[in-house]
């Protein structure tokens, strides 16, 4: 991690140890969102969380969109974010095939 710091800017590095963390959550059955409030905090919440709330502010805010929960319905964004199902949807559209061998 070192040596990324000092091979890429500030902003870049930032970015990165969100996508870490977004990784740790995911392999955790969690997700990483970011408080919808102005300059709070990420939180790490389970994925059958439909309405979070942030302890330090105290918003209560949609896990998947950041916008106001859905009252019993089901955000078009949940499971947007998953990368199984991107890697799905990229290979769909691409027309990869899986290893007769394999299976992957």
């Amino acid at each position: 991690v070192d040596q990324i710091k000092q091979v890429v800017s500030a902003e870049i590095f930032s970015k990165y140890g969100d996508f870490l963390a977004r990784q740790v959550a995911s392999a955790n059955g969690t997700l990483m969102v970011q408080c919808p409030s102005p300059d709070c905090m990420q939180l790490e919440i389970s994925t059958a969380v439909t309405v979070a709330t942030c302890p330090a502010c105290n918003a209560v805010f949609c896990p998947y969109c950041g916008r106001s929960p859905h009252a019993g319905l089901v955000c078009p964004e949940e499971g947007a974010h998953d990368g199984e199902d991107l890697v799905e949807g990229l290979a769909a559209a691409q027309r990869w095939q899986g290893c007769p061998r394999c299976r992957a």
